[in-house]
C-alpha cells in the first residue's frame, strides 16, 4: 500500500512537471510572439513618422516652389505626387507584410495551443491508464 502511494505521488509529480514545462513553453513562445508583434508595431509607427516627415518636407518644398515660374510649379507638383504615391505604396506594402506576419504568428500560437491541448490530453490518458494499472494491482 505504501509503495502504491509513492507511485501515485511520483506520477502526480511527473504529470505536474510536464504540465508546468508545457505551460512555460507556451508562455515563452506567446511572449516571444507578443514581443515580435510589439516590435512590428513600433516599426510601423516609425514608418508612419517617416511618412509624416516626408509629407511635411514635401509641403515645404511645394510652398517654396509656388513662388517660382509656372514650369517649376508643374515640376514640383509632379514630384510631390510621385513621392506621395511612393511613400503610400511603401507604407501599404509594409502594413500588408506586417499584417501577414501577424496572421502567421497567430497561426503559430494556435498551433502551439493545439499542441499543448494534445499533450494535456495525452497526459490525462496516461494518468488514467496508470491509475487503472495501480487499481488493478491493488485489486489483484
Amino acid at each position: 500500500m505504501k509503495g502504491d502511494n509513492g507511485l501515485k505521488l511520483g506520477l502526480d509529480k511527473e504529470i505536474k512537471d510536464r504540465e508546468d514545462s508545457n505551460k512555460k513553453e507556451v508562455e515563452d513562445r506567446t511572449k516571444a510572439i507578443s514581443d515580435e508583434s510589439d516590435l512590428r508595431k513600433k516599426a510601423e509607427k516609425d514608418l508612419d513618422d517617416k511618412a509624416n516627415r516626408i509629407d511635411t518636407d514635401l509641403a515645404s518644398e511645394k510652398t517654396r516652389a509656388e513662388g517660382r515660374e509656372k514650369d517649376l510649379d508643374d515640376k514640383v507638383a509632379k514630384e510631390t505626387t510621385d513621392r506621395t504615391k511612393a511613400v503610400k505604396d511603401e507604407s501599404d506594402a509594409r502594413v500588408a507584410a506586417v499584417s501577414k506576419e501577424e496572421t502567421e504568428r497567430k497561426s503559430d500560437v494556435n498551433g502551439l495551443n493545439t499542441r499543448a491541448g494534445k499533450i494535456e490530453t495525452d497526459l490525462g490518458t496516461e494518468v488514467t491508464n496508470r491509475t487503472k494499472a495501480v487499481k488493478d494491482e491493488e485489486d489483484a
